[in-house]
C-alpha cells in the first residue's frame, strides 16, 4: 500500500511542543499554530488535504514530533491512513510495537493522534 501513494509532492510536517508546527510542501514552508497539539495537527491535515484535492489523489505526508516519525496518506476527502507498520503488520498493534521497539500504548497514542484505526488494517 505504501507504493500506491506517490512520493511527489514531497510533504513534511514538524510538530513542536509549543503548539506550533511547520508544513513544507516541495520545500515551501508554512507555519501553523493552534490552541493545542490536536489543533496544530488539524491545521496540518487541512493544508495537506488541500494539496490532495489539487492533485485529485492521495498524497504522502511525513510527520515528525517528540514521539518520532510517521508516514501517512492524506486523501482529498480528508481521510488519513498510516502507511507504515500498521499496513505491514495488518493492524496487529503488538507486532507493530515490537517492530518499532516501543510499547503498545505508544502505538495507540500515535493512532489516536492522527485519527487512524488499527481495525482498518486487519484482514
Amino acid at each position: 500500500m505504501t507504493d500506491a501513494v506517490p512520493t511527489f509532492p514531497r510533504i513534511e510536517a514538524t510538530i513542536a511542543a509549543d503548539q506550533t508546527g511547520v508544513v513544507a510542501i516541495n520545500g515551501v514552508s508554512q507555519a501553523v499554530s493552534g490552541a493545542d497539539d490536536q489543533a496544530v495537527r488539524a491545521e496540518i491535515i487541512a493544508l495537506v488535504t488541500a494539496t490532495a484535492i489539487e492533485f485529485n489523489r492521495p498524497v504522502r505526508l511525513t510527520t515528525r514530533d517528540a514521539l518520532g516519525e510517521q508516514i501517512l496518506a492524506v486523501y482529498p476527502d480528508g481521510h488519513v491512513e498510516a502507511l507504515t507498520a500498521l499496513t505491514e503488520h495488518r493492524g496487529n498493534v503488538s507486532e507493530v510495537a515490537r517492530a518499532l521497539h516501543c510499547t503498545r500504548m505508544q502505538v495507540h497514542r500515535w493512532t489516536n493522534r492522527f485519527g487512524v484505526s488499527a481495525d482498518e488494517y486487519r484482514v
